[in-house]
């Protein structure tokens, strides 16, 4: 019998036994070592897609429909692995877009209306389906109908003051439901009307009809205004003739000291004189002479000279401040004028100045606006009624001239970093040296630029000599086309090298698609350039060793491009 007697035993270290191999007495002794393995507890978390079977960490799981918990040993460890399953969502968008505008968010690029349905991959990169239900807005014309008149301002519809001379149609553009829309008004002219009326009244008699009420003393032209129908002015014209008493007023005007012979009588004084006379029917016939006298035209005149020079008045050289008196006949009464002259005399002034402007610029200087290179001169009255005598002397410098060259080439460092040289060239003109300036910068010596793709658009050069003359130049810059690198092939083994089918460059067109077919027509991948890549899959399911054709549509200049690659395995 064996007796095997424990020495030493301790977890992870060596355990000593003594074995004794005779039944009755230990005479000889063997000991043995034996090595303690502890046991450890691992404990995993994965996701499989819905319908999917799950490989890995050394065990499979047939297409697990719900979250499952495995458990298994090897060796002394023990294993728990928490499977979660992925189930593809299913997500509605609701859009409404107007009469010619795309729909282009969440990887749509549609224009009518319709359901569209698009595959995406979750977090758990399983296929959800997205489905977009999109509604187009038809643009709309609206059509009113109203009266004007003819020469009056039409007030109506939100319009105001239009005027016309015919029929018109006024158009007005606003939105229905966020999209554009018109309304177009359809005026119709009215035009006014107008009538004569002759009729007859006696003198000083109160005249009533067709809506007049005036007292007529002589022969009339009266005007009414009226509504139409159509709600225009209208008017009546009355000529009315008056039966009246003969009233007969004269006006005479004569020299002061002079008499004029009216009505069998001389008349000297200013006034109104009246002669009444009975007329063949008995009425008062009136004769009245207003009578006024010519101004004796006393002239007061004053005039300012320089000092010492001459002054020519009414046939006479003046020289010297003081007051001149000359008597003269009217030209046309023949009465006597009285003219005062009061001559003084001033210090001029004289103002001299010069002034420089770029070319192109405007110089306004006693309300005028000088652009060409000479000498001006103006006169403005002293407050002691002297000419004072104002001398610009203006130059027009010439301003600089210069080309703005884009470079054919362009640098890239990394993927994104991708700039092109711009430079300012060939200045001349004006005076050196001179300076740059891009899009409202500070000016400096520096004249190459060096821009990317998120500059397009319009940029503002300005080149500035040393006289501070600015030329201005409005340069649109394109951006850089950068060329699209397509793999010709790639093998999804997993292995960390060329696993996914990418195109290089393809950031740059940031609103381009990728479709991806089988060698049978069969979309197989869809994406934009936000996602860029192909894991060589078909709803989690791997695609075989083939040849695949790509088609890549780029929104930013229209172009599609298509080809083939190699899936290898």
């Amino acid at each position: 019998m064996k007796k095997i007697t424990k020495v030493t035993a301790l977890i992870g270290v060596l355990m000593v036994y003594t074995i004794c191999l005779s039944a009755q007495t230990c005479r000889s002794e063997r000991e043995i070592t034996v090595n303690v393995t502890p046991s450890n507890s691992y404990a995993y978390s994965e996701s499989v897609c819905l319908g999917s079977d799950y490989i890995g960490h050394g065990i499979e799981v047939k297409a697990p429909k719900n979250d499952t918990v495995c458990r298994w040993e090897v060796d002394c460890d023990d294993f728990t692995l928490n499977l979660k399953v992925c189930k593809p969502a299913e997500n509605h968008i609701f859009a409404t877009i107007c009469e010619g505008d795309v729909y282009t968010k969440n990887g749509f690029n549609e224009s009518k209306r319709g359901e569209y349905t698009r595959s995406l991959k979750t977090k758990c990169g399983c296929d959800s389906i997205v489905t977009l239900h999109l509604d187009v807005v038809s643009l709309t014309v609206t059509s009113l109908f109203d009266k004007f008149c003819v020469n009056e301002p039409y007030n109506g519809r939100g319009y105001t003051n239009i005027r016309a001379t015919k029929d018109t149609v006024l158009e007005t553009k606003t939105t229905q439901q966020g999209c554009p829309a018109t309304i177009l008004v359809y005026l119709t002219a009215c035009l006014p009307e107008e009538t004569l009326i002759l009729d007859t009244a006696e003198r000083g008699k109160r005249y009533q009809k067709y809506g007049y009420d005036f007292m007529p003393f002589n022969d009339t032209l009266a005007v009414l205004k009226l509504k139409t129908v159509g709600g225009c002015d209208s008017t009546v014209n009355l000529r009315l003739s008056v039966y009246h008493d003969y009233y007969i007023e004269q006006n005479s005007t004569i020299c002061r000291g002079d008499s004029i012979f009216w009505e069998n009588a001389w008349y000297k004084e200013k006034g109104v004189h009246e002669k009444k006379y009975k007329t063949v029917m008995g009425l008062d016939s009136i004769r009245v002479l207003r009578l006024d006298y010519y101004p004796d035209y006393l002239i007061n005149e004053k005039h300012t000279v320089p000092v010492g020079e001459p002054y020519e008045w009414h046939g006479k050289t003046l020289i010297g401040k003081g007051i001149y008196y000359d008597s003269l006949k009217t030209v046309k009464h023949q009465c006597d004028s009285i003219f005062v002259l009061d001559l003084r005399e001033c210090v001029p002034y004289y103002f001299n100045e010069e002034k420089s402007i770029c070319h192109g610029d405007v110089y306004d200087w006693h309300k005028q606006k000088l652009t060409e290179e000479g000498v001006y001169y103006d006169k403005n009255i002293t407050i002691d009624e002297c000419d004072s005598i104002y001398e610009l002397k203006l130059t027009v410098w010439e301003v600089p001239q210069f080309d703005v060259v884009v470079s054919e080439d362009y640098e890239q460092e990394g993927e994104t970093d991708i700039r092109q040289k711009v430079e300012v060239t060939n200045v001349h003109g004006g005076v050196s040296p001179y300076l740059c300036s891009l899009d409202a910068s500070a000016y400096s010596t520096d004249f190459q630029f060096w821009f990317t793709n998120y500059m397009r658009g319009d940029h503002i050069f300005r080149v500035m000599d040393s006289n501070e003359c600015v030329t201005e130049k409005t340069v649109f810059y394109k951006g850089v086309r950068v060329p699209l690198i397509i793999p010709a092939f790639f093998s999804p083994d997993d292995n960390g090298n060329n696993d996914v089918w990418v195109i290089k460059n393809l950031w740059f067109y940031s609103r381009s698609t990728v479709d991806i077919y089988d060698r049978y027509g069969r979309r197989v991948a869809s994406y934009t350039a936000e996602e860029n890549s192909w894991d060589g899959t078909y709803n989690g399911h791997p695609m075989p060793s083939d040849d695949y054709w790509y088609v890549i549509r780029l929104a930013e200049t229209g172009e599609k491009i298509s080809g083939h690659f190699v899936l290898r395995r």
